[in-house]
């Protein structure tokens, strides 16, 4: 019979010959053997042409559809200059650092590692804010108004001061960009004399998005933008193209809330800020204000700038402006007309609007598609994705397509594309290739 010592699985069956001893009533054998692991490897890769086939066909119909929204992350500004929640976390202690060397009676970065001390691991500085923010409500209910925490006591003055202070950094860092020691380069901080903020990935990435929409090739449907950023860059790229938007207000450079703007039919683009917005002040008079850069009014000291993070709890969202900025959420991914629901920049860790997704896919036909664009963890789907495939109550999981840098997963978990190799087309540059060259640029 044929010697097998010498040939190895992993070879290429069209070698195998190079390497059998051919024995005694082994050419039969070996026949056999050749013509299996050949068959095998023809129904393999027959497979992966089917797979890719169906991938590129699932990508290009979705990215081409009338009817689209977008829920955008952090992760799509990066490229920008502008830091993920880790780095911004502590870059807003350096920033409270520097002040309190600046002011003497000021002990503001002692705090915020106080308040932080008292969060789990993994935490950051929208977590940090949130639980100022829950101090600050208890705090309102007591006489005195003061409250322990960590063996200090802090005043409602305290905790006002120091929640500003934190909101002012962020804004400054958001505006004017941070990067942090990263793959052999060092930090750059921006300032108001130098902003390292690129916003070309942006402008890229409407090119994109509307080009079909330009030639006339698509109908001019209004493409809806929900997202968690604070940065004004997606409004702004919209802008620079062309494209007029709605984002709530009303006026000019300086404007006012009046949420019917969205009922405009004309428009190209709305932009819907969950978060909040760097730009946004409430004025003593409970008038919610977009202020124009550098605009001594309304005044800084005596107004909020409202940018809420995820876990200032659910009942911020049950307040204007973001009361209706959630009802908007809600109302357009239950719509018929809806097609494609892409997410791109979105980590899955904010609790709130999971379970707004969730509740939204179950209630709408099989229509809309959600297209989710994630990095994986050590081989592994975010958390929300994963318990939303292996729960049996989520019957819309057949319409989640995932875009990993692993591969593809339709419906299940299972990757239908898995490979040795990584795929970039998850990121916001890979999102730009597959919209301008179609998804076998990325195959």
């Amino acid at each position: 019979m044929i010697t097998l010592d010498r040939i190895r699985l992993t070879d290429h069956p069209a070698k195998l010959h190079q390497k059998a001893v051919p024995t005694r009533g082994g050419l039969l054998y070996f026949s056999l053997f050749f013509k299996t692991l050949l068959s095998q490897e023809n129904f393999s890769r027959k497979i992966m042409k089917n797979n890719t086939e169906k991938v590129q066909q699932l990508l290009d119909s979705n990215l081409n559809s009338e009817h689209q929204a977008w829920l955008l992350g952090a992760g799509i500004s990066k490229e920008a200059g502008i830091p993920l929640m880790g780095p911004l976390t502590e870059r807003v202690r350096s920033i409270l650092e520097d002040f309190d060397q600046d002011n003497k009676d000021a002990n503001h970065s002692e705090l915020y590692s106080l308040i932080s001390g008292t969060l789990t691991e993994g935490h950051n500085v929208e977590d940090i804010l949130s639980q100022i923010g829950d101090y600050i409500a208890i705090t309102k209910r007591r006489d005195p108004k003061e409250i322990s925490v960590g063996g200090r006591t802090l005043t409602i003055d305290h905790l006002q001061e120091l929640h500003h202070h934190i909101q002012e950094a962020i804004s400054r860092t958001i505006k004017y960009g941070y990067l942090p020691c990263e793959n052999g380069n060092g930090e750059k901080i921006g300032d108001q004399r130098k902003s390292i903020i690129n916003i070309n990935y942006h402008i890229k990435f409407i090119e994109a998005l509307f080009k079909k929409r330009f030639s006339g090739r698509l109908s001019r449907k209004p493409i809806k933008f929900f997202t968690t950023n604070y940065d004004t860059l997606l409004e702004d790229a919209l802008s620079l193209k062309g494209l007029s938007i709605v984002d709530g207000f009303k006026g000019g450079a300086v404007a006012y809330w009046d949420p019917e703007v969205y009922e405009n039919p004309n428009a190209d683009a709305e932009v819907f800020k969950l978060h909040g917005s760097i730009d946004w002040f409430k004025t003593e008079e409970q008038l919610l204000i977009r202020k124009r850069d550098g605009a001594p009014y309304p005044d800084e000291e005596t107004s909020q700038l409202l940018i809420y993070p995820q876990a200032t709890k659910y009942k911020l969202t049950q307040r204007d402006p973001f009361a209706q900025l959630f009802e908007k959420f809600r109302r357009t991914l239950i719509s018929d007309q809806l097609k494609l629901f892409g997410i791109c920049g979105y980590s899955f860790n904010d609790k709130h609007i999971n379970e707004e997704i969730a509740s939204a896919m179950a209630q709408t036909n099989d229509s809309i598609t959600m297209l989710a664009l994630v990095k994986e963890l050590n081989g592994k789907l975010p958390d929300c994705l994963e318990s939303w495939l292996d729960s049996e109550e989520h019957s819309w999981t057949d319409r989640l397509l995932i875009v990993t840098d692993n591969g593809f997963y339709d419906g299940s978990k299972e990757n239908i594309l898995e490979n040795t190799e990584t795929y970039d087309w998850w990121t916001y540059q890979g999102l730009i290739k597959v919209l301008n060259q179609g998804a076998e640029v990325m195959l």
